[in-house]
């Protein structure tokens, strides 16, 4: 039987930090502070 965990890597700890401090911030200032593109973290 295959198991449904989901795996969380730094970057995604690191978003979920930032969301969790500063709920309002947009995709775009996420993408900057995580070294990332905007789609990527607006997936």
């Amino acid at each position: 039987m295959m198991s449904n965990v989901l795996e969380i890597d730094e970057v995604d700890r690191n978003i979920i930090e930032l969301i969790q401090k500063k709920p309002n911030l947009t995709h775009t200032e996420i993408a900057k502070q995580v070294n990332r593109s905007q789609p990527t973290v607006g997936m």
